[in-house]
């Protein structure tokens, strides 16, 4: 389908993720870095020093292979970790109510600017944020580290295609189960692979949530609001406040992978084995 394809350029012109398997860009003629590219390896070479005990990089005037020499050097890490190192780690909070969790999802979107071309456009633009974006799907652990990047698909893509698009399935095995909110309609997906899906319950046809359903849907909002958390987390350095120009999207998915990679070496999103923030 056309549009399968054009959701999918974005993630083949750019470097793929690590893990799931007017102008403000920079100046183009001379090959400066744009600001961003700067502000990112700044932060970089900052947690190289102190959490990894490397010899900072010099920037280089080409943003492109900078951003690949950061990508490369943070993907060296293996982020998604084994089903061990998962119960290893599990919140006590996750090992009561829902221990075979693996992997919590959830979407994430970035501005862009808007094109000429209408088809474009109508790629590109996203219903939920009433504009035009780049999306992503994050994954993270029930201890709260980021476990999987997908690479950034135009806006328009459903949460479903994305998850099948992304690669996460491959990464699923016979037992886990995933944890996202009501808009992941991917049980279908799961179930081919022995895995389950833990959701808010549907409404469906009753006039009122049950008690039992009202208690579901506030345990899963719980424990599932970490991964809102690490989104925040990747916001919070202000790389993509202003909507991406349209000449950055050979660069931007390096550039949001390594954003995302970064907060790894934060502080842990849970305090205590509860599962509490």
């Amino acid at each position: 389908m056309a549009t399968s394809q054009n959701q999918e350029v974005l993630s083949s012109s750019s470097a793929q993720s690590p893990s799931c398997s007017s102008h403000s860009g920079g100046d183009l003629e001379t090959g400066d870095p744009p600001r961003k590219s700067l502000v990112i390896t700044a932060v970089f070479q900052n947690v190289m020093v102190t959490r990894v005990t490397i010899v900072p990089p010099k920037v280089s005037s080409n943003s492109f292979k900078d951003e690949r020499r950061k990508t490369e050097i943070l993907g060296c890490q293996c982020i998604w970790p084994s089903k061990n190192e998962i119960q290893n780690n599990m919140p006590d909070a996750f090992h009561l109510l829902y221990p075979a969790t693996r992997v919590i999802l959830d979407c994430t979107e970035l501005f862009v600017q808007t094109p000429t071309s209408l088809l474009l456009q109508s790629e590109l633009y996203s219903s939920y944020k009433s504009n035009t974006t780049l999306k992503g799907l994050i994954g993270i652990t029930p201890h709260g580290a980021i476990s999987c990047i997908s690479p950034l698909y135009t806006g328009s893509i459903s949460d479903k295609e994305i998850t099948r698009c992304s690669g996460i399935l491959d990464l699923l095995e016979h037992g886990d189960s995933v944890m996202a909110d009501k808009g992941f309609n991917i049980d279908d997906l799961l179930k081919e692979k022995g895995v389950g899906l833990n959701i808010p319950p549907f409404l469906q046809s009753q006039a009122q949530f049950s008690a039992q359903d009202v208690h579901e849907t506030k345990t899963i909002a719980k424990l599932r609001i970490h991964v809102e958390i690490a989104i925040r987390r990747i916001k919070e350095f202000h790389f993509f406040d202003s909507e991406e120009p349209l000449s950055s999207l050979g660069s931007v998915n390096q550039l949001y992978t390594v954003a995302c990679l970064l907060t790894n070496f934060q502080g842990p999103l849970t305090l205590n084995s509860t599962g509490k923030t």
